[in-house]
């Protein structure tokens, strides 16, 4: 594994300072947040061990997390199942990065002549100067409101503005700064794994000059157009403080940052004269307020429609075959499209763009049109496209990412070309197939080989190779490129090469493959995965889920949301990707108190669905509905009558996912501490729709393992053909054909650990 350069620091110390307990405590009080985040943590240390400053801090605040955990938790023995394992592993990579480091601190030290190793700094790093009675901070909040900035632009101090706005808003309107300093750091620099240091390596020289001076300024202010303390969270605004805050080694501010709340737009609302341009916003302000007042033009949801989230980046494909890539072409209007029309007594192909209407969701108001003429229109440049598809040449897959979206070129015009024996041939017109599906594809009859107990990594990629959106983006078409934002990616490319292997196999002719490649570059980011040792198929999938997740992330836009989208923005840190878009749900949980009927909602978001099995048979669909089912908890403190009673707790789905990924929780503890049993009720599941909220959802594959939590077997079964009902067993090399419905097998309703399901596109 090739190791990344040091850059945080020169000493075992500051980094140790970088984890500080009570940093990382504060604001995660609550158990569940606190779970939640160490969850996150993990698979992020376990991704990022090539960058050995970086994994080492975060194995720290994690140890810090768990130790919490441990402390404030009712239930020891819960957790020691749940987080034992996963604390030993993190805490012995601790010690190891901790050893390594501290020879790569001494060669650091022999490389630069250093020769007192007192020289270093080890003193730890603190960001906040000590204050003295007569010595106080200019600002006890980390926000700040309009009059606290204007009082301070009053007065002859120095201090540092950073305004974040796009450059071109900045230009248009911008503080009159004449006491202190004003920057423009644009938002689009400010991305994820920086410290103050690099990103000063990404500014323009003059803006650079400032920023290596910025702990000489007595207090510096953050802000952007409309951040406040609601929807900071995520925001690009706390990503530039926590480089400050955290991770500017060696560095000495007098004041923690803090941040203008309301942004530049609340600020000249209240004193348009600081301001070089006013207009700007207050012109804004005024539209904001008439789209308010336009009632007229609001759209109502129907009843018991599901919020449609506003902040997906992708549309998540639901079918691959040739037919309804088609249709997306001409639904999505993306694409031209072309009719026969007659000029001139010549026939010719002409260029029309046909921008059709959204594609429909939930609530949306149907536009009022003949519907007969429309479908008459479809299945005539339908006919056409299909028709031009299958003469033109197959497509090869290229190894760049291009440079735009996909489109159908213009030069579609049919010319009638002379040759120079007098005969005249047709050109045909050129089409961009880049996206088109790949017809040299077998039909997925490839068995994978199990080297050192990599049973799990083959059962996890038997069963994503037959979810369509994914063939669809990885396999039939080179779309996963136009996803792919980090450069290099880490996993994204791999996997394709991957699920493109698996499906070179044909009826007739099976193959066998070993994913070597893929699982050394798995093992780069995280060498728990080249011990050889049985580990759990989902846990890999949280893995690998997270790493092309980053591969392929953006950044979501920040607008007018709902109180839904707010949490959905702020839980993943303002950033999503094909795979959220794909597999995440939204839950909304009401919290109704007892004895005040105070109603307290909260939003939670995840990839999986975890159900526990009864210890008795039971169907899947009454698992889910158990799930989701209003339930009462006791020893409730509530925030606003401060009495301590039941409270009833009801689950509302708001977002429904594409993919449904179904996780049984079958091991149980019993009696001695290091004791399992695993729960092995059968458990029945339908082939198709499967409830969850107000979507359908089909099978697509099953995980299904055998033996102990320790020791035991992954292997797949999978629908192949999404037009045809045969199911094959995928174990390892072996590709079994089952003779009857796979949910009538006593043996999988045992052994079944897990589901993928897919929503109904009718």
């Amino acid at each position: 594994m090739k190791l990344k350069k040091l850059y945080i620091s020169n000493n075992l110390t500051s980094l140790d300072s970088l984890a500080q307990r009570d940093k990382i405590i504060n604001g995660l009080q609550k158990f569940n947040r606190v779970s939640n985040f160490s969850n996150k943590m993990l698979a992020e240390l376990m991704q990022c061990q090539d960058d050995q400053e970086k994994c080492y801090i975060l194995c720290k605040r994690y140890i810090h997390l768990m130790d919490h955990l441990f402390k404030i938790s009712n239930d020891q023995n819960y957790l020691k199942v749940m987080y034992s394992n996963d604390y030993r592993r993190v805490e012995q990579l601790s010690m190891d990065l901790k050893d390594s480091l501290q020879e790569r601190y001494k060669q650091l030290i022999l490389e630069n002549n250093i020769v007192n190793s007192s020289e270093l700094s080890s003193v730890p790093v603190s960001k906040e100067k000590d204050e003295s009675p007569t010595e106080k901070r200019k600002f006890q909040d980390k926000f700040i409101g309009p009059l606290d900035l204007f009082n301070l632009l009053q007065k002859n101090q120095n201090f540092l503005l950073v305004d974040i706005r796009p450059n071109k808003h900045y230009q248009a309107c911008r503080i009159n700064c004449k006491m202190g300093t004003l920057i423009n750091i644009p938002e689009e620099v400010i991305v994820p794994g920086l410290s103050a240091n690099t990103l000063g390596l990404r500014l323009n020289k003059s803006i650079q000059e400032v920023w290596e001076k910025r702990d000489s300024f007595d207090v510096i202010v953050l802000l952007d157009s409309d951040t406040t303390a609601y929807n900071y969270l995520g925001s690009k605004l706390e990503r530039l403080r926590s480089f400050i805050v955290e991770w500017d080694t060696g560095r000495q501010y007098k004041e923690e940052p803090v941040i203008l709340s309301g942004g530049l737009k609340e600020f000249v609302e209240c004193y348009p004269s600081t301001v070089d341009n006013s207009h700007v916003f207050l012109s804004q302000t005024n539209c904001d307020i008439d789209e308010l007042l336009d009632l007229d033009s609001i759209v109502y949801p129907e009843a018991g429609s599901v919020v449609q989230m506003r902040l997906k980046i992708h549309e998540v494909p639901v079918s691959d075959s040739e037919e309804d890539i088609v249709d997306e072409f001409i639904t999505e209007g993306r694409e031209e499209t072309f009719t026969p029309s007659v000029e001139n007594s010549s026939k010719s192909f002409e260029v029309n763009t046909v921008v059709m209407p959204p594609v429909n969701k939930v609530g949306a108001i149907k536009p009022n049109v003949d519907e007969a003429s429309v479908k008459e229109i479809l299945d005539s440049n339908k006919a056409a496209m299909l028709l031009m598809a299958r003469k033109a040449a197959k497509p090869t897959f290229n190894t760049e990412i291009p440079k735009g979206p996909p489109i159908i070129r213009k030069s579609l015009d049919r010319k009638d070309v002379k040759s120079q024996n007098g005969t005249r041939s047709v050109v045909k017109p050129i089409v961009d197939r880049s996206f088109k599906p790949d017809n040299r594809i077998g039909d997925g009859f490839t068995g994978l080989k199990n080297v050192r107990n990599i049973c799990y990594m083959n059962c996890l990629l038997q069963c994503l190779k037959v979810i369509p959106a994914i063939k669809l983006s990885y396999v039939t078409t080179d779309r996963y490129l136009s996803y792919t934002t980090r450069k290099p990616p880490k996993i994204n490319h791999h996997l394709a090469a991957v699920l493109r292997e698996l499906w070179g196999g044909t009826l007739s002719s099976h193959k066998t493959f070993y994913i070597s490649q893929f699982k050394n570059r798995i093992c780069e980011f995280a060498p728990i995965y080249d011990k050889g040792t049985h580990e759990d198929c989902f846990e890999f999938f949280i893995f690998l889920f997270t790493a092309v997740s980053e591969d392929c992330s953006a950044d979501l836009p920040r607008e007018m949301m709902t109180e839904s989208e707010k949490a959905w923005y702020g839980q993943l840190q303002g950033r999503s990707s094909f795979w959220i878009d794909s597999f995440y749900f939204q839950l909304k949980n009401l919290k109704v108190c007892c004895n005040c009927r105070k109603v307290n909602p909260t939003y939670d978001t995840d990839s999986l669905l975890l159900l526990s099995v009864p210890n008795k048979a039971c169907h899947l669909q009454n698992m889910v509905a158990d799930y989701l089912k209003e339930v009462k908890l006791t020893d409730f403190s509530c925030n606003n009558c401060k009495f301590t009673d039941t409270i009833i707790n009801k689950k509302e789905l708001t977002v429904e996912p594409e993919i449904l990924a179904i996780v049984l929780k079958r091991y149980m503890h019993s009696g001695d501490i290091s004791n399992y049993v695993k729960n092995q009720a059968e458990v029945d599941f339908p082939l198709t729709n499967l409830r969850f909220g107000t979507s359908r959802y089909n099978l697509v594959s099953i995980v299904e393992h055998t033996g102990t939590m320790s020791h035991g077997h992954y292997f797949a079964t999978v629908k192949l053909d999404n037009k045809r009902d045969d199911w094959y067993l995928f174990n390892d090399e072996t590709i079994t054909k089952y003779s009857r419905p796979v949910n009538d097998d006593p043996r999988i309703k045992i052994s079944a650990a897990g589901f993928f399901y897919v929503r109904n596109s009718v």
